[in-house]
This record gives C-alpha cells, structure tokens and sequence, in this order.
C-alpha cells in the first residue's frame, strides 16, 4: 500500500518524465524548429471532444504544461494566448451542450488550484469564479449529457483533507449538492452512462491510505451504491470509460493494495461488472481513458507504468487492443548517446531515467521513431560514446555505466539492422563521459579522456574498424571528461568538459596526428555535459546547452574551423544538459533529444536546427 498513497502525495516533487512522438516541422531559415512532441507524463487531464473527434490533453506529472490534441493519427500541442498553469491531477470533461471542454482544479507551484478552465478548440477560457467548489487535485469530473451539467466529487484539499462533496457546473455556475454519498476519496474515476443516464464513480484512496473497490452511480439528485456479485479490485488511479457502441461502461488499469500498477480490464452494464478475457495494454495507473466516438474506440495513453512513465496509446474495438505505432516513442532519460546511421536516420541508445538505467535501440527518420528490435545489443548503459565511421557505413559505440555500476570497455557496431561487437581484447579499457568523433583526415575514428574508477582520464586513442590504435602526443588536452568531441570541417574539435578539480572552457583541434590548443577572443563559457554533431552541409560544428554547475545552459554556438558563433536565433530548446545532438541528412540538420534540466526534470522533447530552402 505504501507505492499507492506515497506515489500520489509526492506528485509534486517526483522530477522524471519520460517518451515523445516526434513530427518535425520543417522551417524555411536557419534556426531551431521543435517536434509537435508529447512528452511521456502521467496524472495529466484528458476528455474527448465530440464535435471535432480529438483527444484533448492538459498537464501532468511533472507539473507539465501545453495543451495537446490527438487526431486519430498524432498528438500536436495546440492553442494560442493564455492557459492554466502547469498542473497535475486536474480533472477535466466535455461539455456536449455547450461545446467545450473544462478543466478544474490541480496542483501546481503554487499549491491546489480552484481555477475553472474552457477550451473551444482555439483557446482557453477562465469561468466560474465567486461560488467555486474549493481548491482540490485528485478529484473526478464527468459530463451528464441528459442534464447538460458537470459533475465534480472528492479530491484533496489545498490543506490535504480528503473532500466527499459534489458539485455541478451548468456553464454559468458551481452549485453544490448536499447529498450524502460515498466517503471522502482521491484518484477515484467517473464516467457517465447515457443507456440509464447516470454517473458512476468506482474506486479511489480513501482516509485510511487504502483503495476502495466500491461503485456508485449519481441520477443527478441523490447518490446509489451499486452491489454486484462480481466487481473489479479495489484500485486508484485507474480509467473508467462509457462505450457507446455496446452500450457499457469500462474499466482499465489502475493501482491495487499490493503497489503493483494493474492490467484488470472490465465491463458494466448497469447490473454486473465482468472481467474481459482480452490481451490488455502493459499495466499502468494515473492514464488516460476515453470513448472516441468518432471512431467508436475505447482509447488508453500514456500514465505510470511498472517501469515509469509510458508514451504510448491503444485503441480498443470491442474485439482487441491494438497500440497505435505513431504514439511510440523513447522515454525522457539523460546521458544517452547518439549519431547518425547508414540510412541518414538519427540512431539513439540507452541513457538515464529516474526509475533505471536504459538499454533499448531507437531510429528516427524525420517524421516518426521506430523501436529497434536487434537479435543481438549491449547491455544497459549511459554516458557511452558513439559516432558515425562513413567509411564502412556503421556506428560504433563504446564504454559506458551500467545499473550495477560496472564500467564497461566494449567495442559494439550498428550495422543498420543489428548490434554486433567488435575489437574484442587490447583497447581504451574501460570509461565513461569519454568523446568519440569522426577524424575525416585520418579516415579513423578518435576517442578522447572519459573517466574510470580512478578518475579523469587524458589518453587518445583510434579505431580503423578492426583495432584501437592509442597516440603518444606529445602535448594535449588536460585529463577531462563530459567534454565535447565532434567532427569539424577538416579536424576534430574537443572543447570544455571536467577536469579534476575544475569546469573548462578550452578549444583544441586534433589534425595532422596532433593536438593543437586554439585561443580565440570569443568563446563558450566553461561548461561540460554539452552536446554537439558536425552539420556537413555548412562546415559546422554546433555546441549546444551543457552546465557550467548550478544553470542549465540553453546557449546554441557553431564553430567553423578558427572562430566561435553563438546562435541567438528563437525559439530554442530550453536549457539543458547530458542531451544528444546527431546530424540527419533526412531532415538537412542536427537533431537534439532529451537531456535533463535543473531542477533534475529529464526531458523526451526533440529539436532540430538548420536551414530549409
């Protein structure tokens, strides 16, 4: 029981968020264009508008906010002008009446939130203030389409009491009623059944800290509890849903005593709850679930699963779920590594999230992410290196961490289809935060620093496909790690990282075999987790974000070969560290993924930056 209540009450300190689905859309000029992504997030707001035939979604955990609508084919963040601050456990339903759907309450910043909110489609509204029910989060609100008013239960209050009144919105007004009904609750779920024109409630935390597995139904003037001979588990944070096509009410997902997210999937009629034998959705609580009328689905997304936050949707038919393929996408995580592949796609791998550390295989071609499925793969890791070898059409990839805290010295290949390893035996042994580049001169790649159990590292080493080759320069960088090493235009460029016992700033380029240190009069401040990729089309090397230790840098710089640029063009990612910044031929750019920013709020949202014509 203690995953159930402990994971509601910390809603507004937890920090990871995972997953996006990326549509890039192209821009005319140089400069930045932001992927029309959702973010994995759970305790959001959702409702289905009727009259347009989308999903509409609001916030979330980690107190996200954007307002996205999902069309049957993608989500896009829509509207324009001012909207509800970001919150999570809001509640929010469709007024078929009146056209609009509405939001309430939440938690945010500033506390629980007794704000009522309208959207038409275009922009939101703020309504309804003066006899509002009283600031709340975890509360339930459904659509009573006989009587054309909304209707509010539980929650917690702005002090954390449990709350058990009722309240309805007509379009002009909050009225309370007092009849008496079921005890005080949060992350219980209602859905109104049109076949007999009631609200059923089920579910929910009660005073104690435990689930309840109660049903009740509200006709609008007093509330019924409903007892059947079979009945789901009492849960939290689970979906409830009318389907209008076979006339029933259903039930997914959801939290039980035993912490454990469940994948119990129901139906009620009105009479009896029953258990459908179909293959669910993986399990999750804190999701969302609605009815697209349009389509005459049953629709799931996103919410809290067994392994953290998910980004995915499924669509139910009456016979079988099917997952929607352009939800797919890779969770929020930091320190992952990336480059381009053979086929001009951006190739990500592993990386960090709050609930572990990843190990799964992601392409994105411009439009859409596709999740690898290799025979074979290197094990979970973050802060490995790769890098794109053009000669024989693969990426390499190199060290990293895993879950256990093992430092790993493999040498892996991806061939466009599979992982295979390589250069077994004698090589940079084991690191991390190392630099892994394309030396385009000597037709090689070069890795540089990184750190192992005894500290940072300054060792330079090559790799022709078949063997690691180290350099004894003479002169070079300063042991370092987290640092920036990228292809340039006729070198390779290393800058910034972590010394010891100090953040850099440095710039060097490594060419004709050597290291040689660069003094230029203007350059990026000291800073070390930055991202870069070599854009080929303009000669470039683009730096972008990183930390110099207590801010999250947002800064975009290109070098060219002798001078540093800093790119002031907007809009631009949000600052961000430990991010992955890849050339893709696809889209005539580099794209940037994911990163973490301060405070620790890992981040699944994908950019691109450089010139369409």
């Amino acid at each position: 029981m203690i995953r159930t209540l402990a994971a509601f009450s910390l809603l507004v300190a937890l920090a990871a968020c995972d997953g996006a689905d990326g549509v890039f859309t192209p821009v005319r000029q140089l400069g930045w264009a932001g992927s029309a992504a959702l973010e994995a997030r759970s305790n959001f707001a959702s409702a289905y508008d009727e009259r347009r035939g989308v999903i509409v979604l609001f916030g979330g955990q980690p107190e996200l906010a954007g307002t996205f609508e999902w069309d049957g084919t993608a989500w896009r963040r829509v509207g324009t002008g001012p909207e509800p601050t970001g919150r999570l456990a809001a509640a929010m339903a469709y007024d078929s009446t009146r056209g609009v759907t509405v939001l309430f309450g939440g938690v945010g910043q500033a506390g629980a939130s007794a704000e009522s909110w309208e959207w038409d489609g275009t922009r939101w509204t703020q309504r309804g203030a003066g006899s509002a029910p009283e600031a709340r989060f975890g509360h339930a609100l459904a659509f009573d389409a006989r009587r054309g008013r909304l209707v509010l239960f539980g929650g917690i209050g702005a002090a954390g009491q449990l709350l058990d009144d009722t309240w309805e919105w007509d379009g002009s007004a909050w009225r309370e009623s007092g009849a008496p009904g079921p005890s005080a609750r949060h992350s219980h779920a209602l859905a109104f059944d049109p076949t007999r024109s009631v609200t059923v409630l089920h579910g929910g935390v009660d005073a104690q800290g435990f689930p309840q597995g109660e049903t009740w139904e509200w006709d609008g003037t007093a509330w019924r509890r409903v007892i059947t001979a079979t009945a789901p588990p009492a849960v939290a944070g689970h979906g409830l849903a009318r389907d209008l096509a076979r006339s029933r009410i259903l039930l997914f997902g959801g939290l039980a005593a035993t912490g454990w997210a469940q994948d119990g999937f129901w139906s009620y009629d009105g009479a009896e709850w029953r258990r459908l034998e179909a293959a669910p959705p993986p399990a999750r609580a804190w999701h969302g679930m609605v009815y697209d009328q349009r389509r005459t689905t049953v629709v799931v997304f996103e919410g809290t699963g067994l392994q953290g936050d998910l980004a995915d949707l499924w669509t139910w038919d009456g016979f079988a779920w099917r997952e929607r393929a352009a939800s797919r996408a890779p969770a929020a995580r930091v320190h992952a590594a990336a480059a381009r592949d053979r086929d001009g796609r951006l190739l990500l791998f592993g990386g960090a999230t709050a609930q572990g550390v990843l190990g799964d295989t992601w392409t994105w071609d411009g439009r859409a992410y596709t999740r690898e499925t290799p025979r074979f793969s290197p094990g979970a890791r973050w802060r490995h290196a790769m890098a794109f070898d053009p000669v024989r059409g693969v990426v390499v990839l190199h060290g990293g961490l895993d879950a256990a805290n093992t430092i790993h010295d493999e040498t892996w290949e991806w061939t466009g289809a599979d992982w295979r390893q390589v250069a077994i035996g004698a090589g940079p042994g084991g690191r991390v935060g190392h630099g892994l580049a394309w030396d385009a001169a000597g037709r090689r790649l070069l890795l540089f620093g990184g750190e192992d159990a005894l500290g940072a590292l300054g060792d330079t080493w090559t790799f022709d496909g078949t063997t690691w080759s180290r350099l004894d320069a003479a002169t070079g960088p300063v042991a370092r790690h987290s640092h920036v090493l990228v292809q340039g235009s006729d070198s390779v460029l290393l800058f910034g990282g972590a010394s010891e016992d100090a953040v850099l700033g440095d710039t060097w380029e490594f060419a004709d075999g050597r290291w040689v240190e660069r003094s230029v009069p203007l350059a990026p401040g000291t800073r070390w987790l930055a991202a870069a990729a070599y854009d080929p089309a303009r000669g470039v090397a683009v730096v972008v974000g990183g930390t110099d230790g207590p801010t999250s840098l947002a800064e975009t710089w290109e070098w060219s070969g002798g001078a540093w640029l800093q790119r002031p063009e907007r809009p631009a990612p949000a600052g961000r560290f430990g991010a992955v910044l890849a050339h893709v031929p696809r889209v005539e750019g580099v794209a940037l993924f994911g990163g973490s920013a301060v405070p620790q709020r890992n981040l699944a949202d994908l950019w691109v930056f450089g010139a369409r014509r």
